[in-house]
């Protein structure tokens, strides 16, 4: 009778081995993407395919990263978990898991600067988009001051990185109002005070309605020093008046803007006109070339005022709602150097 059980037993879990072995291939890793097992064996096979120096590369673009800052630096690792192969000392900012940083209580890019100094941080590393995990006003704190107020900006993928400023930023506050035009979120749609979109991340969202007035949406951007806006949210909004905004960040579906400064759209204007006046001198020497060829052989013919304008559009072009998608580049792309971006400067 033993027996008998002891075979019975053993049948079952020989079958629950059998029907569960291919748990191990499921791709269900949060991380690689993959399975746990093809991953070791594909880093063994770097061998047998010459890539044995993809063996140490496997931590990237942390690694790459970390190879850029120099030693002794401090790196705030703003919205972003995977930290393994920086090489250098870390500050996390992440809600929940620190109680140091709270962006919303800084209302000036001097007051962010001053907080990061008192940490030692010399570096910013944030990912492209928000983890969403924190409050709106957070966001465009920490993204602005990011964005506008460092050095030496470049990119590794979706990772951003640059130094914290040799000197400290203005005093001048943050932009005080926010055009909220979300679909989804935890706010009825209008103009708000920055530091009043502090409701926390946990509360339940609702689905607000802008109404009938098309229009509403021009009008709360023309009030804003900022907008939050859901690109595929129908809120007939004008991209014309977005020219006059930054994206600085996307958080969940929505997109993050700020109002630039009078000088980075009087700079914008100038590149424009110089733009024009480029193509006018290109039109007018392909038309003086034209007639100096047709001069001494008739037979090519003469470009006159009535021919169609074959010249590419100007270089400034109306920014998207919706940024495309970035894709990681190979190596790290460098942005121009400070003195060549727009001026780093707070909401206007």
């Amino acid at each position: 009778m033993l027996g008998a059980a002891r075979v019975l037993v053993s049948i079952l879990v020989g079958l629950q081995i059998v029907w569960g072995a291919d748990v191990y291939f499921y791709l269900t890793h949060r991380m690689m993407h993959s399975t746990p097992s093809k991953v070791a064996i594909d880093l063994l096979n770097t061998g047998r395919t010459n890539k044995v120096k993809d063996r140490d590369e496997i931590y990237n673009p942390q690694q790459k990263i970390g190879l850029e800052v120099p030693d002794g630096a401090v790196i705030l690792a703003h919205g972003t978990r995977q930290t393994l192969g920086l090489r250098h000392r870390l500050v996390v900012d992440s809600t929940g898991t620190q109680g140091g940083i709270l962006y919303s209580k800084y209302k000036s890019p001097r007051a962010v600067y001053d907080a990061l100094k008192r940490m030692g941080v010399t570096h910013l590393l944030w990912d492209a988009s928000s983890e969403a995990n924190d409050t709106i006003a957070s966001d465009f704190v920490f993204f602005d001051f990011a964005m506008r107020n460092t050095e030496g900006y470049k990119a590794f993928g979706m990772q951003r990185l640059a130094r914290m400023p040799e000197k400290p930023p203005s005093d001048k506050p943050f932009g005080q109002h926010v055009a909220y035009l979300a679909c989804q979120g935890r706010y009825e749609p209008g103009l708000y005070k920055l530091f009043d979109l502090t409701v926390p991340v946990f509360v339940p969202p609702s689905s607000p309605k802008l109404g009938d007035d098309d229009k509403a949406a021009d009008k709360l951007i023309k009030r804003a020093d900022a907008v939050v806006l859901q690109p595929d949210c129908k809120r007939g909004t004008s991209t014309k008046l977005l020219n006059d905004f930054l994206l600085i960040a996307r958080r969940g579906t929505s997109n993050l803007y700020v109002r630039k400064s009078k000088e980075a759209l009087a700079e914008e204007q100038r590149l424009i006109e110089e733009a024009k006046r480029s193509a006018a001198e290109l039109k007018a020497k392909a038309e003086q070339a034209a007639k100096d060829a047709a001069a001494v052989d008739p037979t090519v013919p003469a470009i006159g005022p009535e021919e169609p304008n074959t010249l590419p559009p100007p270089l400034l072009a109306p920014a998207p709602l919706l940024a495309p998608a970035m894709p990681a580049p190979a190596a790290p792309v460098p942005a121009p150097d400070l003195k060549q971006r727009l001026p780093a400067l707070p909401f206007p």
